[in-house]
């Protein structure tokens, strides 16, 4: 899902029918692609329906009747042309139940369609959060550095809801916005409070790690996902380790005097606890072992500054969208363009591909001129109506590489190719402006929470590298290593995003 830049009327009537407060984001689904898909499973009953004909023919002489047994590839072939059609189901269901949406507001989210509301969660509901990462593949050729987050809320009554990085990070503003005020007054009374393996009071950090199954391992989650976070959940237990010169000499306390302020490092996956004498780390906790991680790093600033050192440029309750600033971003001075250059390499790999498909098309094409060369010059008298079905199939499946070569090649993550959308960054000193075929996003350095670098190893041993922009309103931009220059681009943005906080 992403997130749309101007609220629906629709939010506001959900928030305001549910008493949560004002609205603050709203994510739409992508538009899914359900005609290629109808075409993918037409395309496969035209594989066997195809076959059956031809097990037909070749079996003809041998026959009494060759009218029953072009009856029965009929039926095979009818039966998967069912199961062709059976795919319409999905765009049916959204025409009945509307297609699926997701709204943040002050008081908790809404999880539901443009027709119905299926579930509503308060904050106060909330019973913990987990940020957990999602490691690469076990013998990877990467680092081992974790290739993203995601996000774990879990509920009062045990109902377990997961979230990738973008939307789990705004659900984390707004939940610690609302809740952070009450946890301050609690702690002026002198109250413990537990954040999973760590416990807080007035005199300092409490580390008593419980090896009995989380809150989270214990949560029910939706079709498929209880199964997935037990894997994901162990699999992080046995890379992330609880470890430092406090954990190893068996000490479980340390107090607030002479300790650093704790931050977290996420290339290991930890909240690093550091005393100001030491040169090695006290502890550092795996992530997904500290419950609440924002609030319990909000309430250490607190005790330790005395005031919380919050980002107001971060906070939902102050955000807007930034029209002023995205105007004044194209009349700002122009620093350069960047833009997508075709290579001799991609039209190597283009021909090769170009190749690929004929290759694809070639058995339809020909089972399109056997059916009419059957049909002339057969020594069997074939009926036009048993060769109907599987010319049609042989047509659709023609039809259906085609649309997906099109759409593999217009929208190309590695390869420029003549049919690709071009993509041309107009780089201001304001903000920058991004162009994708007829798409265009303006976006001033205010706007943007965070760059992050993503490599991937491609083919030859090479490493591409692209950079995700992730605007504060959840949506995101990515700037592909297709870009000429892409690290020079990529550079002046860190730059520019740094100045502007």
């Amino acid at each position: 899902m992403e997130a749309v830049d101007i609220l629906s009327p629709r939010a506001y009537q959900v928030a305001e029918a549910h008493n949560l407060g004002v609205p603050r984001v709203e994510f739409r689904s992508k538009k899914p692609l359900f005609w290629p898909y109808i075409f993918a499973i037409l395309w496969w009953g035209a594989i066997f329906f195809v076959v059956s004909s031809r097990l037909s023919l070749l079996v003809a002489p041998m026959a009494v009747k060759y009218d029953e047994l072009m009856f029965g590839s009929d039926i095979t072939g009818g039966i998967l042309f069912i199961c062709g059609l059976l795919v319409l189901w999905f765009p049916l269901k959204k025409w009945m139940w509307g297609a699926s949406r997701f709204y943040l507001c002050a008081g908790g989210f809404v999880i539901g369609t443009t027709k119905y509301v299926k579930e509503v969660v308060r904050w106060e509901d909330i019973a913990g959060i987990q940020r957990y990462s999602i490691l690469p593949p076990e013998n990877s050729m990467l680092s081992s550095t974790p290739l993203g987050w995601g996000h774990v809320f879990v509920t009062s009554g045990g109902r377990g809801y997961t979230f990738d990085d973008g939307r789990g990070r705004l659900l984390v503003q707004c939940f610690t916005e609302a809740l952070l005020p009450s946890i301050l007054e609690r702690y002026e009374a002198s109250q413990a409070f537990q954040f999973g393996a760590l416990t807080l009071n007035s005199e300092g950090i409490w580390l008593i790690p419980d090896e009995r199954e989380s809150l989270f391992q214990e949560a029910r989650y939706s079709t498929g996902m209880n199964w997935i976070m037990r894997k994901a959940l162990g699999r992080l237990d046995r890379k992330f380790k609880l470890r430092g010169i406090g954990v190893e000499a068996g000490e479980h306390f340390i107090s607030w005097e002479g300790m650093h302020m704790p931050w977290i490092d996420e290339s290991q996956g930890a909240l690093v606890i550091s005393r100001g004498h030491e040169t090695w780390h006290w502890a550092m906790v795996p992530l997904h072992k500290v419950t609440n991680v924002e609030i319990c790093l909000q309430l250490m600033e607190y005790i330790l500054c005395g005031e919380v050192l919050q980002d107001e440029s971060h906070s939902l309750a102050t955000h807007t969208l930034a029209t002023d600033a995205e105007q004044a971003v194209e009349t700002s001075q122009l620093i350069g363009v960047y833009r997508t250059k075709m290579r001799y390499s991609d039209m190597v790999r283009f021909g090769l591909q170009c190749l690929l498909y004929c290759f694809m098309l070639s058995p339809f094409v020909f089972s399109i001129f056997l059916f009419y060369v059957i049909r002339i010059f057969g020594p069997y008298p074939v009926p036009l109506i048993s060769l109907l079905p599987s010319a049609f199939f042989s047509l659709n499946g023609f039809v259906f590489v085609c649309l997906s070569a099109a759409s593999t090649l217009r929208r190309h993550k590695t390869l420029v190719t003549p049919l690709r959308r071009k993509i041309i960054v107009h780089l201001y000193k304001d903000g920058f402006v991004y162009h994708e075929g007829r798409e265009k996003r303006v976006v001033a350095w205010s706007q943007i929470e965070l760059v992050r670098r993503k490599s991937a190893l491609q083919g030859y041993g090479q490493i591409q590298t692209d950079y995700i922009v992730r605007l504060k309103n959840g949506s995101a931009i990515t700037l592909l290593a297709l870009i000429k220059d892409v690290d020079e681009l990529g550079s002046v943005i860190e730059r520019g995003v740094a100045e502007a906080q």
